[in-house]
């Protein structure tokens, strides 16, 4: 079933920040997962987000562990998908999380940690503002591209299953 949350709800809130750290259980992929946990540590620490003021959540068991390393414990660890059929539930999983953090955690904002590929060897570490997408805070090109569509108000709810 699939149920309607309105984003107008989470605009303007002063609660909790999820940053959710995106990371990788394959091994010889170098410092990925240090590399991501290290621009979720830096955004937490711009953005002055203390412990209580935030909600850190880890895909991925290595991420896990470079958290803690880095000081910041997980309040929650998702196993990663062990294939490409199951990633559709582990998305819809935390899909159904969030929402859940709305009342729960009083979160009003989702971030995003993550390496995006640009060449066969190369990635760059981003944080992608995910809720309100109305206040972007975004670095490069893609969150002017998401600022704009949703100034233009093409998406007004997110659909959330539950």
């Amino acid at each position: 079933m699939m149920r309607l949350l309105f984003l107008g709800d989470l605009v303007g809130r002063a609660g909790r920040t999820a940053v959710i750290v995106i990371g990788t259980d394959q091994g010889l992929c170098g410092p990925i997962n240090r590399e991501i946990v290290a621009a979720a540590v830096e955004w937490c620490s711009v953005h002055d987000l203390e412990s209580e003021r935030r909600v850190i959540v880890a895909l991925g068991l290595r991420a896990a562990r470079e958290l803690e390393t880095a000081g910041f414990q997980p309040d929650q660890i998702v196993e990663l998908p062990g294939s490409v059929e199951a990633i559709t539930r582990v998305v819809d999983d935390l899909v159904v999380r969030i929402d859940g953090w709305r009342s729960e955690l009083d979160v009003s904002r989702v971030v995003v940690a993550f390496q995006h590929p640009i060449q066969r060897t190369q990635r760059s570490t981003r944080m992608f503002q995910v809720i309100p997408p109305d206040s972007c805070d975004i670095a490069g090109k893609q969150g002017h591209v998401v600022h704009h569509v949703l100034r233009a108000k093409k998406w007004r709810f997110l659909f959330v299953a539950s």
